[in-house]
C-alpha cells in the first residue's frame, strides 16, 4: 500500500512541473497551445520570453491571439515598445493598437492573462515589409521605495 502512495505522490509531483512553464523561447502560433504556453512561462517569472513569428505576421495586421497578449499587459499598467522607432509607422502602431483595449475588454477576466501584470512587451519589425520578426516580454524593474523620504523611484 505504501508503494501505491509513493507512486501516486511521484506521479502527481512530476504532473506539477511541466517543460513548458520553463520556456524563454516560444514561437507564435495562433492556436490554445500557444496561450498555455505564455500563460505558464510567465507563471514561472523569467526575466524575459522572446515569442518569434512562424510566418509573416504584419505590424499592420496584428492576430487576435497576440493582440490579446499585448493589450492585456497595457492594460495592466505595463509599456508596450516598438522597435524600430520610425514615425511614420509608430503613429500607424499607436493608432491600431490604441483600439486594443475596448476590443479585447474580457481580457480582464481571462486567468491566463494574469501574470502580464508582471511584465512590458516590445515589438520588433522589419519597417520595409511591416512584418514583425519577434516579440519580447521582459519583466518590469521593481520599483525602488527610498524609506528615508518615503517614495518610489524606478
Amino acid at each position: 500500500m505504501k508503494l501505491v502512495y509513493f507512486f501516486t505522490f511521484l506521479f502527481l509531483s512530476s504532473c506539477a512541473i511541466t517543460p513548458d512553464s520553463q520556456k524563454t523561447q516560444l514561437t507564435f502560433m495562433d492556436t490554445n497551445t500557444f496561450d498555455h504556453e505564455l500563460s505558464n512561462s510567465m507563471a514561472a517569472h523569467p526575466q524575459m520570453i522572446t515569442v518569434s513569428m512562424l510566418g509573416k505576421v504584419s505590424i499592420n495586421k496584428i492576430p487576435k491571439r497576440l493582440g490579446k497578449w499585448l493589450g492585456a499587459v497595457t492594460e495592466k499598467k505595463g509599456r508596450l515598445d516598438v522597435n524600430p522607432s520610425n514615425t511614420k509607422s509608430l503613429a500607424l502602431i499607436i493608432a491600431v493598437l490604441s483600439g486594443l483595449p475596448s476590443i479585447y475588454k474580457w481580457v480582464k477576466i481571462k486567468v491566463s492573462y494574469a501574470n502580464t501584470i508582471h511584465y512590458n512587451a516590445k515589438i520588433f519589425y522589419t519597417p520595409e515589409t511591416g512584418n514583425i520578426q519577434k516579440v519580447i516580454f521582459r519583466k518590469k524593474e521593481k520599483p525602488i521605495v527610498d524609506s528615508k523620504k518615503n517614495t518610489v523611484n524606478k
